[in-house]
């Protein structure tokens, strides 16, 4: 009876060691998993993030480690997480980093507060994943003869080419005008506009891969096409006349 009990025992223990170990097998690592990207606008998608507290997902610039935007997470898995960003400081190449929640609750303070919510690590290796990226980002304005874009950041020299509206507003049409731009970052990029100006125009990236510095798509087979990652092409409407937006919502 003795002997069954104990060989009880050592059953239920082992089961409970093997559990264990599946459990901690199945437990996954802190990530963050982000993919190449066009950013129309001012966020940064992030695809999925795995932290085991809760925690920040920083944007850093490559160049320098510079942060550009923060969002908070949650423990868990987080999916489609949206980060805001300064678009004046992106780069063409940054990173989404993983840190820690440790200090005041939901506010972001490395660099400001000593010891507070440092980067995650698993073994020796931070929790960083880079990612490329094209930026264009624009806001409505009164086009007086020109257009100012508040924020370009491309890896080759690019044209950015503002386009009139077509088709009742769904897409776009013909050239107004364009700027070349250097690989880099650019802000405040004046674009000046001839012909009539439409009440909503398409600023858009085009590659500058023919003659360098003369804007050819269109006149030359192949030559200084829209900038397209993802299936998505480097552009979006702004206004150009006074106007509301609204967006669709719950009143009660």
């Amino acid at each position: 009876m003795k002997f069954k009990v104990l060989t009880l025992v050592l059953v239920v223990a082992l089961l409970a060691v093997l559990a264990f170990s599946v459990s901690a097998q199945d437990m996954p690592t802190p990530q963050v998993n982000v993919g190449d990207q066009l950013i129309l606008g001012g966020f940064v998608t992030i695809d999925s993030v795995y932290s085991e507290g809760p925690g920040f997902v920083v944007i850093h610039r490559a160049s320098d480690g510079g942060v550009v935007g923060n969002a908070a997470v949650a423990p868990g898995w987080t999916n489609n997480l949206r980060v805001s960003i300064d678009t004046t400081m992106a780069e063409a190449q940054m990173s989404g980093m993983l840190h820690l929640d440790d200090g005041e609750v939901g506010t972001y303070e490395f660099g400001t507060v000593e010891g507070a919510d440092a980067p995650v690590s698993v073994g020796d290796a931070i929790v960083n994943t880079l990612f490329n990226a094209q930026v264009l980002d624009a806001a409505d304005q009164v086009a007086d003869g020109s257009v100012t874009i508040k924020a370009v950041a491309v890896p080759v020299d690019t044209w950015v080419v503002v386009h009139s509206t077509a088709d009742e507003g769904f897409t776009f049409g013909g050239v107004l005008g364009q700027t070349l731009v250097p690989a880099g970052t650019a802000t405040d990029v004046t674009v000046e506009l001839s012909g009539d100006i439409t009440s909503a125009v398409w600023p858009m990236l085009h590659v500058d891969d023919g003659a360098a510095g003369t804007y050819e798509f269109g006149t030359v087979e192949g030559a200084d096409a829209p900038v397209v990652m993802n299936g998505e092409v480097a552009s979006f409407p702004i206004w150009t006349v006074p106007h509301l937006r609204v967006k669709d919502q719950i009143v009660t």
